[in-house]
């Protein structure tokens, strides 16, 4: 998957791929909203994507997908080493 190729869907099918076939990174809070972190493996590069939860609309209120390493520094504080072992 690319991220030109991921743009190019409707907003529902990345959702939904998204939900079939991403792994799970991370969740970091942002106001009233959980932003859930996912990785879609591609053949070069694959594409990060982030959901954005509200926890009071108990919803997906948009998503955002990139591929530059620069926007993972938002999850360093919400990832624990331990976690990994």
């Amino acid at each position: 998957m690319t991220l030109d190729t991921f743009n190019l869907l409707s907003y529902e099918r990345q959702v939904s791929l998204v939900f079939a076939s991403a792994t799970f990174l991370a969740t970091r809070w942002q106001n009233q909203e959980a932003v859930n972190l996912y990785y879609l493996a591609g053949q070069q590069k694959g594409v990060f994507v982030e959901l954005f939860y509200d926890t009071q609309a108990k919803a997906i209120v948009r998503l955002r997908a990139f591929t530059s390493g620069r926007l993972l520094a938002e999850y360093a504080a919400f990832i624990q080493l331990s976690d990994m072992s």
